[in-house]
């Protein structure tokens, strides 16, 4: 048990307390997605006031940011670049995770992101879904907590990287799968990888 975290926690999710280098990227692409949040970090976060457009900009299509409002226990969709839109098939921007992801799926990744935040940890994921009548649709992600201005937890920062084109279908019956791997901020190399 870390922090609250069991290992069993989220469906089978791994927690690495202690990395002596940076955990390997499912994709170099997420490089500087996770160098800026690393070279920008105060303590364990990233203020989400330092997110710097021009410095990701090969990310800004792939990216997206929600902030945690604990009022209603959800995380709402600050901004999402053109293909997380197209992903999702329209605007995500303004929407709680509530309106935008699947029931089934929504209390797992709310509970991800509250740890993300919590921990606080970065996530590495890997996803299958698997329509029952389409074709399968494979995304990879990284995801890393921000904070506000004074250093509490604000929300999730992520980076999602889609194999597939967009298609209809997300209505229909699915089976997930897939890994997820949350790495420790306290555990995490000093420097930016």
């Amino acid at each position: 048990m870390i922090a609250g975290v069991s290992e069993d926690d989220g469906a089978g999710d791994r927690v690495i307390e202690r990395c002596a280098t940076w955990p390997v990227l499912p994709d170099p692409r997420f490089l500087p997605f996770l160098h800026h949040w690393a070279a920008r970090r105060r303590g364990l976060m990233m203020p989400k006031q330092d997110i710097d457009a021009i410095a990701l900009k090969s990310c800004l299509p792939n990216v997206w940011l929600h902030r945690y409002q604990p009022e209603t226990d959800d995380f709402v969709c600050l901004l999402a670049g053109e293909q997380v839109n197209a992903a999702w098939g329209g605007s995500i921007a303004n929407r709680p995770l509530s309106q935008v992801i699947r029931s089934e799926q929504y209390a797992l990744t709310r509970h991800r992101y509250r740890q993300i935040m919590q921990l606080p940890a970065i996530q590495i994921v890997h996803r299958i879904i698997q329509p029952s009548t389409a074709v399968a649709k494979v995304s990879d992600r990284v995801i890393v907590p921000v904070s506000d201005s004074d250093g509490n937890p604000a929300g999730v920062f992520g980076m999602t990287l889609y194999h597939f084109d967009p298609l209809a279908g997300m209505d229909l019956p699915v089976d997930s799968g897939g890994e997820a791997t949350m790495y420790l901020c306290a555990g995490l190399p000093a420097g930016a990888p």
